[in-house]
């Protein structure tokens, strides 16, 4: 049985940002999920030291709230591991508390090529569905920028001891030469853009191969397949984001094979989509599956503006918020116009999938 209802179709957005009253209100307006984070780093404080009262204190209000809970683990990894355990990018720089895009956002990110780091992981969430998982409690691995992919495309960080010594691996494996270095094929290519993957189909096909094993091994421990996807419009990702992103290249993929391949049912959930100007063809690699897609709304009133074009895509539902951090209106609390949005968007969902056409154009006149 799916963790989210047939006849639920907004997850609410939380990350501790709303009050347990808030919560409650959220839940009051027919919400019923909220989704939160667990980041490693702040439950190993220390290796084999761990504190949960901060995922306990989280789980706790949504209890009490009578929220479920779609919980990601394992975003922001400790920062005591030694130094070839971490992503390095083709400065030098470890990714280790790192501020990699700029902003406010500092990351923590193991090197998937790592065998020592990824077996800690796993330990780790493992330890994370021993405690939580349950009837109303669900996880998933995820992570940063991307979700399962964490390589961002502007920035090449897969130039750690481990990942270069696989890449050598798989260039002698597969006997394969990359022109443009002459034949030698030493270290992996840049992926700025989408004509340099062109130029590089050996860095291309290492990274597939690679990254597709790794989200493999990881979700097959979890009952569901949730992918959480950065995606923004097309023209921003041609020029952007073309690197190694399941928003992109490795999607289609991930999407048709893992399923089957695991034997778990497939969500989606596309964050920073649905802005004030729709997608802009952001959903193009999950048009097989709009089904069972859930859209990231950053504006609570976008609901308003983008509802009606969800339902008629096919979209399964929102996954809307923040409602603090992002409202333009009073940042101190939650209005009433936002659990308006909430209501209103819930209904015209209702209509449309379970109450059918003739409730539909009652709805439309209302």
């Amino acid at each position: 049985m799916s963790f989210i209802a047939p006849d639920e179709f907004i997850i609410i957005y939380d990350d501790n940002l709303l009050t347990g009253d808030e919560l409650a209100r959220v839940r009051e307006a027919g919400v019923r999920t909220a989704f939160q984070r667990l980041y490693w780093g702040d439950v190993e404080t220390a290796p084999g030291v761990y504190d949960w009262s901060k995922t306990d204190a989280t789980l706790a209000r949504c209890a009490a709230a009578d929220m479920k809970v779609l919980m990601r683990v394992g975003d922001d990894a400790p920062q005591f591991f030694p130094d070839d355990w971490y992503m390095r990018d083709a400065r030098g720089t470890l990714w280790r508390n790192h501020n990699g895009y700029g902003g406010d956002d500092w990351y923590t990110l193991l090197s998937p090529w790592c065998v020592e780091a990824q077996i800690a992981e796993r330990e780790f969430l493992l330890k994370c569905i021993d405690r939580y998982a349950g009837r109303t409690v669900q996880l998933y691995a995820g992570g940063p920028h991307g979700g399962e992919v964490i390589l961002p495309g502007m920035i090449p960080c897969y130039c750690d001891e481990h990942a270069l010594a696989d890449f050598r691996r798989y260039v002698e494996e597969y006997g394969i030469t990359d022109g443009e270095r002459g034949g030698e094929a030493l270290l992996p290519a840049d992926l700025p853009d989408y004509e340099s993957m062109k130029r590089a189909p050996t860095t291309v096909n290492w990274l597939a191969q690679s990254l597709y094993t790794w989200i493999r091994q990881r979700h097959c421990m979890f009952p569901e397949l949730w992918f959480s996807l950065v995606e923004r419009h097309t023209h921003f990702a041609m020029i952007f984001e073309t690197g190694p992103r399941t928003g992109n290249w490795l999607a289609r993929m991930l999407y048709a094979d893992l399923p089957g391949e695991i034997g778990t049912p497939l969500n989606l959930a596309y964050f920073e989509v649905y802005r004030l100007y729709g997608t802009e063809g952001a959903l193009d690699n999950a048009t097989p599956y709009l089904g069972k897609t859930w859209i990231g709304s950053q504006f609570c009133d976008g609901l308003y503006v983008h509802t009606d074009d969800a339902i008629r895509s096919g979209i399964r539902g929102f996954l809307t918020g923040p409602l603090h951090r992002y409202n333009p209106y009073d940042q101190s609390r939650l209005g009433d116009w936002q659990l308006d949005a909430l209501r209103w968007s819930l209904k015209r969902w209702r209509v449309a999938r379970i109450d059918g056409p003739s409730a539909q154009k009652e709805s439309g006149s209302a």
